[in-house]
């Protein structure tokens, strides 16, 4: 097993209530947080007595959604896509519906179009407006890409940037304010 670099479209996002409480953060600067990870308002806000939650509008993974797929896979390995890129496109084509796409994911049975949770930690601004404090944040991502066996420091900044580019892409495909890279194992 290794790490890999993972470039995927946030489905779900959690983060435990009893953190954001232990560190006295409001749940709005907790979302003006997310929102610099992901466009919160693509996603459909939850809560249980432990969790809060975020779920991807289904409709996000609907529309060009395809198209997009297959722009990125094109993207990624040039003119010529490989089996899994193809196994993959003609798969989510055939899950009409954004749900259909999303229980497509959680089978993990495609290698360019599968569930993969992550964790990672965003700055929360503290109530008294100054003080920061990172909050563990759980994502599942729709993996699209996974590259490794990867060794990496100090990787942060090359993801955000990587996340930028893809979404510069937004007007076309509104799902890339969805996308999210990370590195698992």
């Amino acid at each position: 097993m290794g790490t890999y670099l993972v470039t995927g479209v946030v489905q779900n996002i959690t983060i435990y209530k009893k953190t954001v409480h232990q560190y006295d953060v409001p749940i709005s600067n907790v979302i003006n947080a997310l929102q610099n990870e992901v466009n919160i308002e693509c996603y459909r806000r939850s809560e249980d007595e432990n969790n809060f939650y975020w779920k991807i509008n289904p409709e996000m993974l609907e529309g060009s959604f395809v198209e997009f797929l297959e722009t990125q896979f094109q993207m990624y390995s040039g003119t010529e896509t490989d089996q899994f890129m193809e196994e993959a496109i003609g798969e989510v084509t055939k899950a009409k519906s954004g749900e259909k796409r999303m229980a497509l994911a959680a089978q993990c049975n495609l290698f360019n179009f599968q569930l993969i949770t992550v964790t990672d930690h965003i700055e929360v601004l503290h109530t008294n407006g100054w003080l920061k404090r990172n909050i563990a944040v759980g994502y599942d991502l729709i993996s699209i890409f996974q590259d490794g066996k990867i060794i990496m420091e100090c990787y942060n900044n090359i993801l955000h940037y990587f996340t930028q580019n893809i979404r510069l892409q937004r007007e076309k495909y509104p799902v890339v304010d969805c996308i999210k890279l990370a590195i698992t194992n």
